[in-house]
């Protein structure tokens, strides 16, 4: 979790710390009965719901896929995201 050892992202969480940071998510979840059934992409997710981004977050991306070479444009689309669980 890098994001989160940023030095301006601690700054601006020093009131409300992480707290949930295990070793191994995978191993964390299925001692807990869960498994990873999807994973969603956020700006995927948006355009498949008709749910536009925020305008910021949108104008960014569009920026960054312009100024990013073919191959790398899948990764921006998958970087932020979340899992779906189900039930082991």
């Amino acid at each position: 979790m890098r994001f989160r050892d940023r030095p301006a992202i601690r700054r601006g969480m020093q009131n409300a710390p992480w707290r949930f940071r295990p070793e191994d998510y995978d191993r964390f979840f299925a001692a807990r009965g869960r498994k990873p059934q999807q994973t969603r992409y956020i700006p995927i997710e948006a355009r498949r719901l008709n749910r536009p981004l925020p305008l910021l977050l949108r104008s960014w991306i569009r920026l960054s896929w312009l100024l990013s070479p073919p191959d790398k444009r899948d990764a921006l689309m998958k970087m932020a995201g979340y899992v779906v669980f189900e039930q082991a």
